[in-house]
């Protein structure tokens, strides 16, 4: 990502855009993008697959964590994913207070 001048956007790398492009996606949906401590985070899981075969028995591991590394909550969805659309993983629900 460059502006105007060619130069580089300083919050995003090649290797960040690469992935964002990758052939198989993980996806959240969420309402909004801002939450606060006295809320629930509710958002929905998928994930893109257009990879030439689908995935079989697949276990997409997520998790919520600090900046310093420290799990606030995590989970796993296990299912195969058809490839050439995009499946619905779950929901993931995390109690925001005491964060």
């Amino acid at each position: 990502v460059v502006d105007v001048f060619y130069d580089a956007k300083p919050y995003v790398d090649a290797q960040t855009i690469k992935q964002m492009q990758s052939p198989c996606l993980p996806l959240l949906r969420t309402d909004k993008l801002v939450w606060t401590q006295n809320e629930t985070f509710e958002g929905d899981a998928q994930m893109a697959n257009f990879l030439k075969e689908k995935l079989k028995g697949a276990v997409v591991d997520w998790k919520l964590e600090s900046l310093n590394g420290s799990v606030y909550k995590d989970g796993s969805f296990k299912l195969d994913i058809p490839n050439g659309g995009i499946t619905d993983l779950g929901k993931i629900s995390i109690p925001l207070t005491g964060i």
